[in-house]
Protein backbone atom coordinates (compact mmCIF):
# COMPACT_ATOMS: atom_id res chain seq x y z
CA UNK A 1 0.00 0.00 0.00
CA UNK A 2 1.08 3.76 -1.02
CA UNK A 3 0.11 7.28 -0.40
CA UNK A 4 0.43 9.39 -3.49
CA UNK A 5 2.20 12.70 -4.19
CA UNK A 6 -0.64 15.02 -2.39
CA UNK A 7 -0.45 12.82 1.28
CA UNK A 8 -0.89 16.15 3.32
CA UNK A 9 -4.04 16.76 1.61
CA UNK A 10 -6.64 15.25 2.63
CA UNK A 11 -9.27 16.27 -0.17
CA UNK A 12 -6.62 15.27 -2.96
CA UNK A 13 -4.66 12.29 -1.42
CA UNK A 14 -5.28 9.03 -3.06
CA UNK A 15 -3.86 5.82 -1.99
CA UNK A 16 -2.07 3.11 -4.17
CA UNK A 17 -3.00 -0.47 -3.73
CA UNK A 18 -0.74 -3.57 -4.50
CA UNK A 19 -0.99 -7.54 -4.27
CA UNK A 20 1.39 -9.79 -5.45
CA UNK A 21 1.30 -13.63 -5.43
CA UNK A 22 3.86 -15.84 -5.55
CA UNK A 23 5.37 -19.67 -4.83
CA UNK A 24 8.88 -20.44 -3.17
CA UNK A 25 11.27 -22.55 -4.78
CA UNK A 26 14.27 -23.70 -3.05
CA UNK A 27 16.09 -20.26 -3.17
CA UNK A 28 13.98 -18.84 -5.67
CA UNK A 29 10.45 -16.64 -5.85
CA UNK A 30 8.56 -17.43 -8.87
CA UNK A 31 5.59 -14.82 -9.47
CA UNK A 32 2.62 -15.95 -9.81
CA UNK A 33 0.10 -12.86 -10.26
CA UNK A 34 -0.06 -9.50 -9.34
CA UNK A 35 -2.25 -6.69 -9.02
CA UNK A 36 -2.07 -2.94 -8.56
CA UNK A 37 -5.07 0.02 -8.39
CA UNK A 38 -6.43 2.97 -6.32
CA UNK A 39 -8.26 2.26 -3.44
CA UNK A 40 -12.05 2.97 -3.84
CA UNK A 41 -14.60 5.26 -2.39
CA UNK A 42 -13.92 8.78 -0.87
CA UNK A 43 -12.22 7.18 2.37
CA UNK A 44 -8.68 7.37 1.60
CA UNK A 45 -6.52 6.40 4.56
CA UNK A 46 -3.81 4.13 5.00
CA UNK A 47 -5.91 2.01 7.68
CA UNK A 48 -9.14 1.71 5.19
CA UNK A 49 -6.30 0.36 1.45
CA UNK A 50 -4.03 -2.26 4.03
CA UNK A 51 -7.33 -3.72 5.17
CA UNK A 52 -9.13 -3.91 1.26
CA UNK A 53 -6.21 -5.80 0.10
CA UNK A 54 -7.03 -8.33 2.65
CA UNK A 55 -10.24 -8.41 1.33
CA UNK A 56 -9.55 -8.41 -2.20
CA UNK A 57 -7.27 -11.73 -0.78
CA UNK A 58 -9.67 -13.30 0.40
CA UNK A 59 -12.25 -12.94 -2.30
CA UNK A 60 -9.96 -14.34 -4.84
CA UNK A 61 -7.53 -17.30 -3.29
CA UNK A 62 -8.35 -20.55 -3.28
CA UNK A 63 -7.71 -23.42 -0.97
CA UNK A 64 -4.99 -22.00 1.82
CA UNK A 65 -2.95 -19.20 1.66
CA UNK A 66 -1.08 -16.79 4.09
CA UNK A 67 -1.40 -12.95 3.92
CA UNK A 68 1.50 -11.13 4.29
CA UNK A 69 1.20 -7.30 5.30
CA UNK A 70 3.34 -4.89 7.21
CA UNK A 71 0.36 -2.93 8.66
CA UNK A 72 -0.12 -3.43 12.43
CA UNK A 73 -3.59 -3.10 12.58
CA UNK A 74 -4.32 -5.61 9.66
CA UNK A 75 -2.25 -8.11 11.27
CA UNK A 76 -4.11 -7.22 15.29
CA UNK A 77 -7.50 -7.04 13.84
CA UNK A 78 -6.96 -10.45 12.15
CA UNK A 79 -5.63 -12.13 14.80
CA UNK A 80 -8.25 -10.38 17.34
CA UNK A 81 -11.12 -11.74 15.27
CA UNK A 82 -12.53 -8.18 14.63
CA UNK A 83 -14.52 -9.44 11.62
CA UNK A 84 -16.70 -10.82 14.22
CA UNK A 85 -17.67 -7.94 15.98
CA UNK A 86 -16.45 -4.80 13.68
CA UNK A 87 -16.21 -1.18 14.99
CA UNK A 88 -14.27 1.83 14.16
CA UNK A 89 -13.98 3.99 11.18
CA UNK A 90 -13.22 0.57 8.68
CA UNK A 91 -16.15 -1.36 10.41
CA UNK A 92 -18.21 -1.91 7.08
CA UNK A 93 -14.76 -3.30 5.63
CA UNK A 94 -14.47 -5.47 8.16
CA UNK A 95 -18.03 -6.41 8.13
CA UNK A 96 -17.02 -7.24 4.38
CA UNK A 97 -14.55 -9.33 5.37
CA UNK A 98 -16.51 -11.29 8.00
CA UNK A 99 -19.12 -12.25 4.92
CA UNK A 100 -16.86 -13.41 2.47
CA UNK A 101 -15.14 -15.88 5.66
CA UNK A 102 -19.12 -16.68 6.26
CA UNK A 103 -20.08 -17.37 2.28
CA UNK A 104 -16.73 -19.36 1.35
CA UNK A 105 -16.31 -21.57 4.23
CA UNK A 106 -14.37 -24.29 4.23
CA UNK A 107 -13.35 -23.85 0.13
CA UNK A 108 -10.40 -21.48 1.65
CA UNK A 109 -8.42 -20.64 4.90
CA UNK A 110 -5.83 -18.01 5.26
CA UNK A 111 -3.08 -17.04 7.65
CA UNK A 112 -1.95 -13.75 8.42
CA UNK A 113 1.68 -13.23 8.88
CA UNK A 114 3.03 -9.16 10.04
CA UNK A 115 6.20 -8.63 8.36
CA UNK A 116 8.23 -5.06 9.02
CA UNK A 117 8.15 -2.28 6.34
CA UNK A 118 11.32 -0.78 3.79
CA UNK A 119 13.08 -4.18 4.33
CA UNK A 120 16.68 -4.41 2.77
CA UNK A 121 19.08 -6.65 2.21
CA UNK A 122 20.80 -6.02 5.30
CA UNK A 123 18.09 -7.16 7.33
CA UNK A 124 18.40 -10.47 4.96
CA UNK A 125 22.07 -11.05 6.19
CA UNK A 126 20.93 -10.10 9.95
CA UNK A 127 17.94 -12.27 9.80
CA UNK A 128 15.56 -10.01 10.48
CA UNK A 129 12.61 -11.30 7.76
CA UNK A 130 13.74 -14.17 4.92
CA UNK A 131 14.24 -13.19 1.70
CA UNK A 132 11.37 -13.84 -0.28
CA UNK A 133 9.55 -11.63 2.44
CA UNK A 134 11.64 -9.04 1.59
CA UNK A 135 11.30 -9.72 -1.87
CA UNK A 136 8.11 -9.78 -2.24
CA UNK A 137 7.33 -6.59 0.03
CA UNK A 138 9.66 -4.77 -2.23
CA UNK A 139 7.84 -5.86 -5.47
CA UNK A 140 4.23 -5.13 -3.62
CA UNK A 141 5.79 -1.23 -3.01
CA UNK A 142 6.43 -0.57 -6.22
CA UNK A 143 3.27 -1.72 -7.43
CA UNK A 144 1.06 0.17 -5.19
CA UNK A 145 3.04 3.29 -6.22
CA UNK A 146 2.33 2.61 -9.53
CA UNK A 147 -1.69 2.53 -8.41
CA UNK A 148 -1.14 5.87 -6.32
CA UNK A 149 0.24 7.66 -9.33
CA UNK A 150 -2.69 6.21 -11.73
CA UNK A 151 -4.92 7.60 -9.68
CA UNK A 152 -3.67 11.23 -9.07
CA UNK A 153 -6.41 13.67 -9.72
CA UNK A 154 -5.85 15.47 -12.70
CA UNK A 155 -3.47 19.12 -12.27
CA UNK A 156 -6.77 20.95 -13.08
CA UNK A 157 -9.03 19.44 -10.88
CA UNK A 158 -5.74 19.49 -7.89
CA UNK A 159 -6.02 23.38 -8.92
CA UNK A 160 -9.81 23.88 -8.79
CA UNK A 161 -9.83 22.39 -4.99
CA UNK A 162 -6.71 24.73 -4.34
CA UNK A 163 -9.17 27.54 -5.62
CA UNK A 164 -11.98 26.74 -3.66
CA UNK A 165 -10.08 26.46 -0.85
CA UNK A 166 -8.66 29.70 -1.08
CA UNK A 167 -11.76 31.17 -1.55
CA UNK A 168 -13.23 29.85 1.51
CA UNK A 169 -10.46 30.87 3.36
CA UNK A 170 -11.26 34.66 2.38
CA UNK A 171 -14.85 33.80 3.29
CA UNK A 172 -13.63 32.63 6.95
CA UNK A 173 -11.70 35.61 7.60
CA UNK A 174 -14.33 37.92 6.75
CA UNK A 175 -16.67 36.12 9.15
CA UNK A 176 -13.71 36.45 11.54
CA UNK A 177 -13.64 40.13 11.27
CA UNK A 178 -17.57 40.78 11.36
CA UNK A 179 -17.60 38.58 14.60
CA UNK A 180 -14.81 40.73 16.16
CA UNK A 181 -16.52 44.37 15.07
CA UNK A 182 -19.86 42.90 16.56
CA UNK A 183 -17.81 42.26 19.91
CA UNK A 184 -15.96 45.68 19.74
CA UNK A 185 -19.51 46.90 18.92
CA UNK A 186 -21.33 45.59 21.55
CA UNK A 187 -18.44 46.93 24.13
CA UNK A 188 -19.01 49.89 23.10
CA UNK A 189 -22.48 50.06 23.73
CA UNK A 190 -22.24 48.51 27.40
CA UNK A 191 -19.83 51.45 27.79
CA UNK A 192 -21.77 54.00 26.73
CA UNK A 193 -25.17 52.86 28.38
CA UNK A 194 -23.38 52.89 31.84
CA UNK A 195 -23.91 49.27 32.46
CA UNK A 196 -27.79 49.90 32.74
CA UNK A 197 -28.56 47.14 30.22
CA UNK A 198 -26.63 44.58 32.28
CA UNK A 199 -28.64 45.42 35.92
CA UNK A 200 -32.18 44.96 33.37
CA UNK A 201 -31.55 42.41 32.36
CA UNK A 202 -30.63 38.98 33.90
CA UNK A 203 -27.49 36.75 32.73
CA UNK A 204 -29.63 34.40 31.21
CA UNK A 205 -31.42 36.88 28.91
CA UNK A 206 -28.30 38.19 27.36
CA UNK A 207 -27.05 36.57 24.40
CA UNK A 208 -23.34 37.20 24.32
CA UNK A 209 -20.79 36.93 20.87
CA UNK A 210 -17.82 34.59 21.40
CA UNK A 211 -14.88 35.01 22.79
CA UNK A 212 -12.05 36.60 21.53
CA UNK A 213 -10.22 33.53 21.68
CA UNK A 214 -11.95 31.50 19.82
CA UNK A 215 -12.99 33.95 16.59
CA UNK A 216 -9.03 33.97 16.60
CA UNK A 217 -9.16 29.84 16.60
CA UNK A 218 -11.32 29.83 14.18
CA UNK A 219 -9.61 32.22 12.43
CA UNK A 220 -6.35 30.26 11.85
CA UNK A 221 -4.45 29.87 8.36
CA UNK A 222 -3.69 26.50 9.50
CA UNK A 223 -5.41 23.31 7.52
CA UNK A 224 -7.37 22.10 10.59
CA UNK A 225 -7.47 18.14 10.93
CA UNK A 226 -10.96 16.36 12.54
CA UNK A 227 -9.16 16.74 15.85
CA UNK A 228 -8.46 20.52 15.87
CA UNK A 229 -5.26 19.24 17.33
CA UNK A 230 -2.98 19.63 14.34
CA UNK A 231 -2.50 20.48 10.89
CA UNK A 232 -2.32 18.57 7.73
CA UNK A 233 -0.20 21.11 6.14
CA UNK A 234 2.71 21.88 8.32
CA UNK A 235 2.02 18.45 10.75
CA UNK A 236 2.49 20.90 13.84
CA UNK A 237 0.08 20.21 16.67
CA UNK A 238 -0.56 21.77 20.06
CA UNK A 239 -1.59 20.74 23.25
CA UNK A 240 -4.80 21.88 24.63
CA UNK A 241 -3.63 24.55 26.74
CA UNK A 242 -1.38 26.07 23.87
CA UNK A 243 -3.58 25.91 21.59
CA UNK A 244 -4.99 29.27 21.17
CA UNK A 245 -1.37 30.42 20.84
CA UNK A 246 -0.52 28.25 18.29
CA UNK A 247 -3.48 28.85 15.84
CA UNK A 248 -2.17 32.21 15.17
CA UNK A 249 1.09 30.59 14.46
CA UNK A 250 2.84 30.71 10.65
CA UNK A 251 1.78 27.61 8.76
CA UNK A 252 3.69 26.29 5.69
CA UNK A 253 4.48 23.60 3.51
CA UNK A 254 6.53 20.76 3.80
CA UNK A 255 9.05 19.80 1.82
CA UNK A 256 9.18 16.42 -0.51
CA UNK A 257 12.13 14.67 0.86
CA UNK A 258 11.81 11.07 -0.76
CA UNK A 259 7.86 11.23 -0.86
CA UNK A 260 7.91 9.69 2.65
CA UNK A 261 9.63 11.84 4.74
CA UNK A 262 9.24 15.23 4.75
CA UNK A 263 11.27 18.78 5.94
CA UNK A 264 10.40 22.20 7.23
CA UNK A 265 11.66 25.04 4.56
CA UNK A 266 14.20 27.07 6.27
CA UNK A 267 13.56 29.78 8.75
CA UNK A 268 10.38 28.02 9.80
CA UNK A 269 9.75 26.59 13.75
CA UNK A 270 7.49 23.56 13.93
CA UNK A 271 5.02 23.64 17.12
CA UNK A 272 4.71 20.43 18.62
CA UNK A 273 2.52 20.24 21.63
CA UNK A 274 3.27 22.52 24.57
CA UNK A 275 5.43 24.87 22.33
CA UNK A 276 8.62 24.90 19.37
CA UNK A 277 10.87 22.34 19.03
CA UNK A 278 14.14 23.86 19.49
CA UNK A 279 15.81 25.29 16.30
CA UNK A 280 18.95 23.48 16.41
CA UNK A 281 17.61 20.41 15.16
CA UNK A 282 17.87 18.95 11.65
CA UNK A 283 13.93 17.96 11.98
CA UNK A 284 12.28 15.48 9.39
CA UNK A 285 8.61 13.98 9.34
CA UNK A 286 7.82 10.65 8.60
CA UNK A 287 4.37 10.51 7.09
CA UNK A 288 3.65 7.28 7.28
CA UNK A 289 4.34 6.66 10.92
CA UNK A 290 3.18 10.35 11.41
CA UNK A 291 6.39 11.18 13.48
CA UNK A 292 8.61 13.94 13.50
CA UNK A 293 12.48 13.42 14.36
CA UNK A 294 16.02 14.90 14.39
CA UNK A 295 18.33 13.45 12.13
CA UNK A 296 21.71 14.62 14.19
CA UNK A 297 20.42 13.27 17.75
CA UNK A 298 17.78 10.67 16.81
CA UNK A 299 14.86 12.50 19.55
CA UNK A 300 11.39 12.03 18.08
CA UNK A 301 8.04 13.34 18.78
CA UNK A 302 4.69 11.78 18.20
CA UNK A 303 2.49 13.73 20.56
CA UNK A 304 4.74 15.65 22.90
CA UNK A 305 7.40 18.24 22.43
CA UNK A 306 9.57 16.11 24.67
CA UNK A 307 13.56 16.14 23.88
CA UNK A 308 12.32 18.23 20.68
CA UNK A 309 11.99 21.11 22.76
CA UNK A 310 15.70 21.08 24.12
CA UNK A 311 18.94 21.95 22.31
CA UNK A 312 20.22 19.01 20.17
CA UNK A 313 23.50 17.13 21.12
CA UNK A 314 24.67 17.31 17.73
CA UNK A 315 25.32 13.29 17.64
CA UNK A 316 23.31 9.91 17.55
CA UNK A 317 24.34 8.21 20.96
CA UNK A 318 23.06 4.60 22.58
CA UNK A 319 19.48 3.65 22.00
CA UNK A 320 19.01 6.68 19.43
CA UNK A 321 21.17 5.09 16.86
CA UNK A 322 18.31 2.63 16.35
CA UNK A 323 15.90 4.37 16.62
CA UNK A 324 17.05 6.90 13.44
CA UNK A 325 17.87 3.09 11.62
CA UNK A 326 14.50 2.19 12.26
CA UNK A 327 12.63 4.85 11.36
CA UNK A 328 14.71 5.25 8.08
CA UNK A 329 13.10 1.41 7.21
CA UNK A 330 9.95 2.65 8.22
CA UNK A 331 9.29 1.40 11.75
CA UNK A 332 8.14 2.96 14.87
CA UNK A 333 11.68 3.92 16.76
CA UNK A 334 11.07 2.03 19.44
CA UNK A 335 10.28 -1.80 19.52
CA UNK A 336 6.45 -1.31 20.65
CA UNK A 337 4.82 -4.52 22.81
CA UNK A 338 1.30 -5.77 21.39
CA UNK A 339 -0.46 -3.58 24.22
CA UNK A 340 1.04 -0.89 23.66
CA UNK A 341 0.28 -1.23 19.34
CA UNK A 342 -3.49 -2.29 20.49
CA UNK A 343 -3.87 0.80 22.24
CA UNK A 344 -1.92 3.17 20.19
CA UNK A 345 -0.48 5.32 22.65
CA UNK A 346 2.90 6.23 21.05
CA UNK A 347 4.52 9.28 22.81
CA UNK A 348 7.79 11.18 21.64
CA UNK A 349 11.26 10.51 23.35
Amino acid sequence: MRVGKDTHHPLLRRVGLGLVSFQQLDERMEILVGAWGPLPGDRQTVARGEIWCLLVCLQRVSGHCVYTTDNDAVSLGWHQGKWRDPSGPDADLWWRIGRVLQERGSSMSCSVLFVHSHLEGEDIVRGVAPRHLVHGNTIVDSFAAVGADVARLAETERARVHNIERQAFAVRMRILQSTLEAIQAEERVLMEEGGSRRQKQSNSDVVRPPAASVCGFFGTNHCLKENTKSCSRCQGFSSKVRRTDWSSTTCFSLINVDGTQYRPPPGHRVHLGGGFAHESHALNYHASLDLWFCTRCGCYASQQLCSLGTECAGVVTGNRKDYVGRISRGLWPKVLSRAELASGKRQGR
